[in-house]
């Protein structure tokens, strides 16, 4: 019995994507216009964005939109870490591509923490 329990852990695994990774999402889920949850959580990770990247002189303007969100990782560890790869704009018409992480917690009221972020060259998906 013990190696039968084995043999099927052993195929669920093996068929299973990689534990830990980030797995693409269905960017229709993660509308940010239109899905409050989503709003809140990408707000909330542009805001400590142009926090810290203002602090770190790699930006000098606290003016910037979503203009794309051009793809959505997510990845399930205590809680949930969300990637998000999104264009931004400035009221100059200045575009520039970022990755934001957010870590969602747990529980009836979540909270929030920005894990990192990443002014990359050109639109990651």
């Amino acid at each position: 019995m013990k190696v039968l329990l084995f043999i099927a852990l052993f195929i669920a695994c093996a068929s299973a994507s990689l534990a830990g990774g980030y797995t693409k999402s269905d960017l229709s889920l993660y509308e940010v216009q239109r899905n409050p949850l989503h709003r809140q959580i990408f707000t909330f990770a542009k805001q400590e964005f142009i926090k810290q990247a203002l602090e770190a002189k790699e930006i000098t303007t606290s003016n910037w939109k979503l203009f794309a969100l051009n793809s959505v990782y997510t990845q399930v560890v205590a809680g949930l870490n969300y990637k998000y790869n999104a264009e931004l704009q400035n009221e100059k018409g200045e575009s520039m591509f970022v990755t934001l992480v957010v870590h969602r917690g747990v529980g009836a009221n979540p909270d929030y923490k920005f894990m990192s972020y990443t002014i990359n060259e050109d639109a990651t998906f």
